[in-house]
């Protein structure tokens, strides 16, 4: 295993954020210093790889029954790891399945349920702006359903 001098230190500084990003949109840089932090900890390797595995699931245009498939096959494989990290996704996983997967009936989220929210938090705080929901819905990163 590496040391943990100030070189290795600088080698794997920021990486936080790198760790957050998608893989396909990382950069070349970004990707070396990612397998350089890797070095040090084959379970945050492993952690990393079974999240890019869950999201490329939910980026694949499957039907309900195929998504279940593959989310019990995935849930299966994070299981037999050594991972502990996923123990309370699984469980919250495995509470609502059904209601997941109804998600890759019509690719649509709880988007309507955030809209409700932010309007309800920015009339509380005197604001009833379209612009501001508007604001806070594009960074929520969600597909969502027009406001009625």
């Amino acid at each position: 295993m590496p040391g943990t001098g100030e070189t290795e230190y600088e080698e794997i500084k920021g990486v936080m954020w790198i760790v957050r990003k998608n893989n396909e949109d990382l950069t070349s840089d970004e990707r070396k210093k990612l397998n350089r932090l890797f070095e040090y900890s084959s379970e945050l390797k492993s952690a990393y790889t079974f999240r890019e595995e869950l999201m490329a699931i939910f980026e694949m245009q499957l039907t309900k029954e195929e998504a279940k498939r593959r989310l019990l096959k995935w849930v299966d494989k994070v299981r037999r790891s050594a991972l502990t990290c996923f123990d309370v996704f699984l469980t919250t996983l495995s509470n609502w399945l059904g209601e997941i997967v109804n998600y890759f009936a019509n690719r649509l989220n709880s988007g309507f349920a955030c809209a409700r929210h932010w309007r309800g938090r920015l009339e509380q705080q005197g604001q009833n702006d379209q612009a501001a929901l508007l604001w806070h819905l594009s960074n929520y990163n969600s597909i969502s359903t027009p406001i009625p």
